[in-house]
């Protein structure tokens, strides 16, 4: 079973050892990172309240697998009642 649990400071240098180039971090990232990517870096993206960062945990390992993200960058515009 896997588990979302919140991305914190202790967790960057496993994040920053599976980014080798440029390229990787693009295609890992997209464009909001430049590489190479950093702690400073990483601090801005989990402090971001447009974006809640999560990593993905292998339950019966402990173990970080992957990450995901929610983003709340473009959302919809509100409703009016009619």
């Amino acid at each position: 079973m896997i588990e979302l649990r919140k991305l914190e400071q202790g967790d960057f240098d496993i994040f920053k050892s599976w980014i080798s180039s440029k390229d990787e971090l693009f295609q890992f990232a997209g464009p909001i990172f430049h590489f190479p990517l950093t702690d400073e870096q990483l601090h801005t993206y989990i402090t971001d309240e447009r974006r809640v960062a999560y990593k993905v945990v292998l339950s019966e390992k402990n173990t970080i697998i992957g990450n995901a993200e929610l983003n709340f960058e473009n959302t919809l515009p509100d409703f009016q009642e009619y």
